[in-house]
């Protein structure tokens, strides 16, 4: 309606979408403000006039999302009948500079949320995240502004996992997926599905607790002038609230 409309709509301000892409953005600016101190402010280079050293840059090569919530985390029944949705969606990811779209609910991660959460299995499920940041993120952060490369923007590969407690859970999403797409996709069908189980939900809600948490791992290296690339780092960071 609001595209019939053209009316202008924000979307993914909540938490995960939303605060997720900020701490991408802070993650990848820490990274390449790291990696500028560690390898293009070379001193004995500068002095020597090494230019390759001079025009050093910094490039984001991935952006790693994962997210864990203990039952519903307080939100009931909504954030259920989201999940089937999502489950008869195509994860968009990008790899190797490409969108590539991929089967929910697979590839599986064992993932530390950190203190307080500790390891947690997430799987592939979609996240509007994942193409805003690999878009839309300046993914080379340069060293020299007017070198005129026009790689400046590279795409890095990004995707992003879910996981829920307790582990069970996680396996009867999965199975949900022998249902029809069509099936899923249906928002009152689902919807209507979620609150007649509200119950038996908020009877685990109590027993699981409501932690929330995130993870995004940025991953990046240094690109000389002649194209190689060295020291390779992570910077993680990691948000977790009952």
């Amino acid at each position: 309606m609001a595209r019939e409309k053209n009316v202008p709509c924000i979307i993914s301000c909540g938490i995960w979408p939303g605060v997720s892409a900020l701490m991408a953005k802070e993650g990848a600016e820490s990274l390449a403000s790291k990696l500028r101190s560690s390898y293009c402010n070379d001193e004995e280079g500068t002095a020597a006039g090494d230019e390759s050293t001079k025009e050093t840059k910094a490039e984001i090569e991935s952006i790693d999302y994962s997210f864990f919530t203990a039952g519903t985390g307080n939100a009931g029944p909504t954030i259920v009948s989201a999940t089937f949705l999502l489950l008869a969606t195509p994860v968009i990811t990008f790899l190797n500079g490409r969108r590539a779209d991929k089967e929910p609910w697979t590839e599986m991660k064992q993932i530390d949320f950190g203190k307080g959460v500790g390891d947690r299995l997430v799987w592939l499920l979609d996240n509007p995240d994942v193409p805003s940041t690999a878009l839309y993120l300046n993914c080379r952060h340069q060293h020299n502004d007017d070198d005129g490369d026009d790689t400046a923007n590279v795409v890095p590969n990004v995707s992003s996992r879910f996981g829920t407690a307790p582990l069970v859970w996680n396996y009867l999403f999965g199975g949900m997926k022998v249902l029809p797409r069509s099936l899923l996709y249906n928002r009152n069908a689902m919807q209507a599905f979620a609150l007649f189980s509200e119950p038996i939900i908020r009877l685990v809600d109590r027993l699981v607790g409501a932690t929330n948490a995130m993870r995004v791992d940025v991953t990046g290296c240094v690109v000389r002038r002649d194209g190689t690339k060295e020291g390779r780092e992570t910077v993680t960071l990691r948000v977790a609230h009952d």
